[in-house]
């Protein structure tokens, strides 16, 4: 008598993940440096999974701006909607808002979704950037947003403009951090990396809760890397959609950074190009 086969049936079994998920409201880049490409790569180096919301289409490389054109409010409303009816969203950046109305409709979606984590980096530089520094864009920023987020991430020169300060020392950078908490009532992270060129050292203000603490590293010999301050404030918002407290994530960020910018990206066609390696593990 032959062999009897007896089939036996596999069972497969199907592993799904569930990662947290961050969202980034902010211009696209097509070189990819800043912007919601930028962002959302970030997420994904962390282990998150990234959403965005275009605001603005910028035509640049890094050194190169040619052109910007905004997004209509209407459309950012649209993405907003779509986006958030159909993931669990649990942090957020924004980044290039690029005009008063869409200041409004960013401002009115998070204060229907107050759980969720937000992050501002308060982009206020474009080539055709009049509109991104008006006394209604920034008006808007401080009155209906700021006081919404759990960080503001300005650099010394947006801090300036916003806080109509002159920022020119170390004592200077203190107050200006402190003075998000008291005036907007929100954490800050003034970053102090173009200031004082000349030191070896870098220093960030970071004020939580109205403390602040200095965050303090050497300077890197390094080329001026387009999109650092959108990577960073990426960063931060995917370690708190991991759940971690504002005071970590803004350390692991900016650790993260540091050691993309140490061994950036260069190519020398047609012309040299530099850019932050975020595929480095």
């Amino acid at each position: 008598m032959g062999e009897t086969l007896f089939c036996v049936p596999l069972l497969l079994i199907m592993f799904h993940s569930n990662p947290p998920v961050a969202l980034s409201i902010a211009g696209f880049d097509g070189s990819g440096g800043a912007g919601v490409h930028a962002d959302c790569r970030t997420f994904e180096r962390a282990g998150v999974y990234g959403v965005s919301v275009l605001t603005s289409v910028v035509a640049q490389s890094p050194g190169s701006v040619s052109g910007i054109e905004a997004v209509s409010k209407g459309l950012v409303q649209a993405q907003l909607k779509e986006i958030s009816t159909s993931f669990p969203i649990v942090a957020a950046k924004t980044g290039m808002l690029a005009t008063a109305e869409t200041v409004e409709a960013v401002a009115d979606f998070f204060r229907r979704f107050p759980d969720i984590k937000l992050v501002i980096d308060p982009v206020l530089k474009a080539s055709a950037g009049e509109e991104l520094t008006s006394v209604k864009f920034i008006g808007l920023m401080k009155e209906r947003l700021f006081g919404r987020a759990c960080l503001v991430t300005p650099n010394r020169m947006e801090a300036e403009t916003i806080l109509g300060m002159e920022i020119r020392s170390m004592d200077s950078m203190r107050v200006a951090a402190l003075k998000f908490w008291e005036n907007f009532g929100c954490n800050a992270l003034v970053k102090g990396g173009h200031f004082d060129q000349v030191s070896t050292e870098i220093c960030d203000v970071l004020v939580m809760d109205g403390e602040f603490e200095e965050l303090r590293a050497p300077r890197l010999d390094v080329p001026d890397l387009h999109g650092t301050g959108c990577t960073l404030s990426a960063a931060i918002t995917a370690e708190l959609a991991k759940g971690r407290d504002l005071g970590a994530s803004v350390i692991i960020a900016q650790h993260q950074l540091r050691s993309w910018m140490k061994d950036y990206h260069e190519w020398d066609s047609p012309r040299k190009i530099q850019a932050i390696n975020a595929l480095k593990d």
